[in-house]
């Protein structure tokens, strides 16, 4: 006989007495090209208050860095929702991946100064893509601004003045070089923070890309930037 089960608020409970504890859904339920969380203090290098490594969580390696000091961003503690960040200074702060195609979703959270600054810049020949912009290289799939509104490509504007989470899909295969923090002449530095950012392997499906974006909102202090309606509004995402 299959046991009854119930689902009382964090915890399951089944007719045989037995409660178990609901499991907190993380993006390790998703086959991560890329995902580097400045919550985990394990994966920061730090040089002094700066940061010379950040290490990827997916486990393929592709970590960020910086050798040069005058570049690295600064650790800075409780920069969003109580957690540590990284703080770019708009000037000449950025770290480098290693060459990768990049994943189908991309996903981070951050906050900008100005349009024009990107949070991740991938080069490919000519071809440049960065999300955090609704650059053309990438259609977005909703960008979360701080007033709960779905932001369309024609307004790039979220995660300006206020920490934001940015879905997208990337339509750029691949990349000789990925900055973090940094755009190339013509685009500005990153003068802001960056908090998490996770990409994926497979184009997610609406309801993995909306767990994702709840996992996001919950941990980083953003849930009243999702929008009415999100299945995540009003409890985090579970196992």
């Amino acid at each position: 006989m299959t046991p009854l089960m119930l689902r009382l608020g964090k915890t399951i409970v089944t007719n045989s007495g037995y409660t178990a504890p609901m499991i907190p859904w993380t993006p390790a339920q998703l086959s991560t090209a890329l995902w580097l969380d400045a919550a985990d203090a394990s994966t920061i290098t730090l040089n002094g208050s700066t940061v010379s490594e950040w290490m990827d969580k997916s486990g393929n390696a592709r970590h960020a860095t910086q050798a040069t000091a005058a570049n690295q961003p600064t650790y800075t503690l409780n920069g969003l929702g109580g957690k540590p960040v990284l703080t770019f200074d708009g000037v000449n702060d950025f770290l480098s991946t290693p060459s990768f195609l990049l994943g189908q979703t991309a996903v981070s959270v951050a906050r900008r100064s100005l349009t024009s600054e990107p949070v991740v810049e991938g080069l490919a020949s000519n071809n440049r893509g960065f999300w955090g912009n609704a650059y053309p290289a990438f259609t977005a799939h909703t960008n979360y601004g701080v007033n709960g509104s779905a932001l369309s490509a024609a307004a790039p504007n979220a995660a300006v003045g206020a920490a934001a989470i940015v879905s997208q899909t990337s339509l750029l295969a691949g990349a000789t070089s990925w900055r973090v923090g940094f755009g190339t002449p013509g685009y500005a530095p990153l003068k802001g923070l960056i908090a998490e950012i996770v990409t994926t392997d497979t184009l997610l499906s609406t309801n993995d890309r909306q767990r994702l974006e709840g996992y996001l909102a919950w941990k980083w202090g953003l849930v009243a930037s999702l929008p009415v309606g999100h299945p995540y509004k009003n409890s985090p995402p579970t196992v």
